[in-house]
């Protein structure tokens, strides 16, 4: 649009030496599988990914959504949806803060927030003195959203719906949920693949398995990143000759493409020879009505080499036993392998460096001190 033919000359030349492939962003992953490595993301991965979410998650074209955190992907979502986006003015933002621009913006959307942060939200002792009418969805950027989230947002704010963004800092996103997705499985499943993005489910031999059937997911298309800066080893263990990533995490797409994550391939636990991951012992005791969240880990057994250990957090003023609950996995007939052999109780579970995952390894070591367990020699 400009007239100065100088400039013109200028951006034409760099316009022959830019690629919508060029590395446009480098993001660090949260370090919780070792130290923190460099990914990079081009313009073609986001902006791609960008259309195809707006998409699936329905957003309208006009109105204003509040992103509390700003990321270079953020930027670019007003230009290709159309909405106009609002951020709050403090980096280190309040929930109270997200409260309180949601009412004055009169905000239709939150995009990208973590599972705790989600948490913190929806329990602010300020939510109820706020006008949220507006709000009419919430996503949840990360994986699994538990169960005891879903129901606290049902319940404070009935009127918005929580979308689980499925993503990972190799690949922006790969599902999501849809604002009308309803069922039992909802906080363990993610959605429907995007188009243009393939997925298989693989065996620990790299062969695929059938549908309705457990395995890693691998990804390949638009999403996924370009490799780990200056770390050609890594990049390699990381994908696979013909561009697929693999994810690390367990899952299982059913005849529709709906993804359902089941665990973490790190995570699972071997015990007296079967393979449990902690989401098929999570999942059933978080019907339990007086208990608020439940991480499951591994833990070191004479007999079972391995043993399956519930943390469990309760809910505010509730109390019970390990018995009650043991008793409460045989009565909903939970699957005799999965079910938990100890039961500790915890206020809160431990964070990676991040703060938006729960440290799996910190974890085992908290309830092995509180089991008084040690590792086997």
């Amino acid at each position: 649009m400009g007239n100065d033919d100088k400039l013109l000359v200028e951006v034409r030349t760099l316009q022959d030496q830019l690629s919508c492939h060029d590395t446009f962003r480098l993001l660090l992953t949260s370090g919780s599988t070792g130290h923190p490595k460099c990914a990079e993301q081009s313009m073609y991965s986001i902006y791609n990914n960008i259309c195809f979410k707006n998409k699936a998650l329905r957003m309208p074209n006009k109105g204003t959504v509040l992103h509390p955190c700003l990321l270079w992907f953020d930027v670019m979502w007003p230009f290709a949806a159309g909405f106009t986006i609002v951020v709050p003015a403090n980096r280190c933002f309040s929930s109270f803060e997200i409260i309180k621009t949601m009412e004055e913006e009169r905000c239709h959307s939150i995009v990208s927030l973590y599972v705790k942060e989600c948490h913190r939200l929806l329990h602010d002792s300020h939510l109820g003195d706020y006008d949220l009418s507006s709000l009419e969805r919430v996503i949840v950027g990360g994986n699994v959203t538990p169960k005891s989230l879903l129901d606290r947002a049902a319940k404070v704010l009935p009127n918005a719906k929580i979308s689980v963004n499925y993503s990972a800092t190799e690949f922006i996103s790969v599902a999501v949920s849809a604002v009308d997705m309803t069922g039992e499985g909802r906080g363990s499943t993610v959605g429907k693949i995007f188009p243009h993005t393939e997925v298989q489910l693989v065996d620990k031999d790299g062969q695929v398995v059938p549908l309705g059937h457990e395995g890693e997911l691998w990804v390949r298309g638009h999403s996924v990143f370009k490799g780990y800066r200056g770390d050609a080893e890594k990049t390699s263990k990381a994908m696979t000759t013909d561009g697929f990533y693999k994810t690390g995490d367990v899952c299982i797409l059913d005849e529709n493409g709906v993804l359902k994550i089941v665990g973490r391939v790190s995570d699972m636990i071997i015990r007296d020879g079967y393979n449990v991951y902690p989401a098929a012992a999570e999942s059933p005791l978080l019907k339990h009505p007086k208990v608020y969240d439940v991480r499951v880990t591994g833990v070191p057994d004479p007999i079972s080499v391995e043993e399956v250990c519930a943390c469990v957090i309760l809910k505010e003023g509730q109390t019970t036993d390990s018995q009650e609950l043991k008793k409460f996995c045989a009565e909903i007939e939970m699957v005799p392998i999965d079910r938990p052999g100890y039961l500790v109780f915890m206020d809160a579970f431990p964070l990676t460096s991040t703060q938006c995952k729960v440290d799996r390894k910190k974890l085992r070591l908290i309830a092995m001190e509180k089991l008084g367990l040690k590792e086997e020699a």
